[in-house]
């Protein structure tokens, strides 16, 4: 970075263990809202490990307290109780280990698809680029959650259902973007110059096409899960997630938020803010990824 930057990157010859801090702060500076997302993250990821919840939780996510149903906030129950006397605090505790497992695992299974087909049909052209964007085009006609509401309707619904099924859905329309870098970066003058030295195209592909089109996987990744965690509260919305008692916060927002809110308001509020944080979340870190990883898509701020 320049002398106008308010704080250096740290040299890579640095240990891990240095350096982490110092980018985090140089992250901090340069990008208070992505830092801030990447805060609410690692919280969400934290609680998501079942130790963790076990500790952080008040009680636990069945443990009922009869005389307490439909109450709002107290000193027993923080953010109130359900229809069956169950600690709202703690369910959505519970709850945000459904939210991390689908949206990584699920983005994780589409992002290596989209990688997959964006990098063979931007490299090769050709019949494979005819052959994949067909396929392209037919899963972006095909509207996705009345696709993943069949699937589960007819394998049961269910956590690992749920990830497979958005993750192959959600896969090939994603590699548009990523095929669209690719065909700009096969033309650049080093991935000539690699050919001309006789490097194979898996070589070229690995060494050279992959690392300009990471920083847009990344980005792209970030902004998906936001997604992704959407999409599984609607299943579950519409009862199609992880069967009960186990918590999800888009089945909170239909079980108990969607029939009391009008007596106990905060059973739709607090499943709801919690959904719109974790997106909000990764949506913002995502763009400071973007501006941060590639310099070509800066915006400005």
């Amino acid at each position: 970075m320049t002398a106008e930057g308010a704080v250096l990157a740290p040299p890579r010859g640095v240990p891990l263990w240095l350096r982490l801090p110092k980018g985090l702060l140089w992250f901090a500076r340069r990008k208070p809202l992505g830092f801030f997302g990447l805060l609410i993250i690692v919280i969400l990821v934290l609680l998501a490990i079942p130790q963790v919840a076990e500790r952080v939780a008040p009680y636990s996510y069945t443990k009922q307290f009869l005389l307490d149903r439909l109450k709002g906030p107290s000193s027993r129950h923080l953010l109130g109780a359900d229809s069956v006397g169950r600690d709202v605090l703690s369910r959505l505790i519970y709850g945000s280990r459904i939210t991390v497992i689908v949206g990584f695992g699920a983005v994780a299974i589409s992002e290596t698809i989209s990688a997959f087909i964006g990098l063979v049909s931007g490299y090769y052209g050709g019949w494979f680029d005819k052959l994949f964007q067909r396929i392209v085009d037919v899963f972006q006609a095909l509207p996705a959650l009345v696709v993943l509401i069949a699937l589960l309707g007819l394998f049961g619904s269910g956590l690992w259902q749920m990830v497979i099924g958005i993750g192959l859905i959600s896969g090939p329309p994603g590699s548009r973007l990523i095929r669209g870098q690719v065909l700009a970066t096969v033309q650049r003058p080093f991935v000539e110059a690699a050919r001309i030295t006789g490097a194979g195209d898996l070589r070229i592909i690995v060494q050279h096409v992959l690392p300009n089109v990471a920083p847009l996987i990344i980005f792209s990744a970030s902004v998906r899960i936001g997604a992704v965690i959407l999409l599984e509260a609607s299943l579950s919305f519409l009862g199609y997630g992880v069967p009960p008692p186990f918590p999800s916060w888009g089945a909170m927002l239909t079980l108990d938020g969607r029939e009391f809110m009008r007596r106990q308001p905060g059973l739709a509020i607090y499943p709801g803010l919690a959904i719109a944080l974790a997106v909000f979340s990764f949506n913002v870190l995502g763009d400071a990824l973007r501006d941060v990883l590639d310099p070509r898509l800066k915006s400005g701020r």
